[in-house]
């Protein structure tokens, strides 16, 4: 396979593809983290769902906040993902590329390829679906019920007690939330870069 190549180009070569597995491998490990951080919040959202009937508005502040710090390290570890992933196409893709004279496409196809621009277009509105009524419908709607359901008692006797628990805990999180889903990064074209929203026109 390296016939031909030079003793110098074979040895980068060889580092080049270590460091593509090493970054392959975190890939796909931040990957891993980011699942495991969805199914801690549904498991605290399943938590909710059976706390909130009664008019728990506790339990409805704790999904706002779940949401927050769930969201917080998605948007983290996908971050760090897409920079690993930048890391891979330009590089290691592009440094091989030129030593086995091929494109870079045709060597890290996963990363440099352009695409099915149609089936990214619906995977980004799906997502972004998915993020939305994840992070930010289902704390609403059960923060809805909570304070509807709340006891008659309860509101009479002291009614701030919903006022702070709602202001100090799930109004705080919501901000968070609201923030990070309208502040999310974009996919630039299909290269897969990303950058920031304040960049989305400046570079279109």
């Amino acid at each position: 396979m390296l016939e031909g190549i030079k003793d110098v180009d074979a040895h980068r070569l060889s580092f080049l593809l270590a460091d593509f597995e090493k970054s392959k491998d975190e890939i796909a490990r931040r990957s891993g983290l980011q699942e495991r951080a969805l199914a801690m919040y549904f498991a605290v959202v399943a938590y909710a769902v059976l706390q909130v009937g009664p008019g728990d508005v506790v339990a409805a502040t704790a999904t706002w906040v779940a949401a927050w710090l769930a969201l917080a390290y998605y948007v983290r570890e996908h971050l760090e993902i897409a920079r690993l992933g930048s890391l891979v196409r330009d590089r290691i893709a592009e440094p091989v590329a030129q030593i086995l004279g091929a494109q870079a496409a045709d060597v890290v196809p996963s990363e440099a390829s352009l695409g099915d621009s149609t089936a990214d277009v619906v995977t980004k509105k799906l997502n972004r679906r998915f993020m939305w009524i994840s992070f930010a419908g289902i704390p609403l709607v059960l923060t809805c019920v909570a304070v509807w359901h709340a006891d008659d008692e309860w509101r009479l006797l002291d009614p701030r007690r919903s006022v702070i628990f709602l202001s100090v805990g799930a109004i705080l999180a919501a901000i968070g939330v609201i923030r990070m889903l309208r502040g999310r990064v974009f996919v630039q074209g299909n290269t897969g870069r990303r950058v920031p929203p304040s960049r989305k026109q400046t570079d279109a």
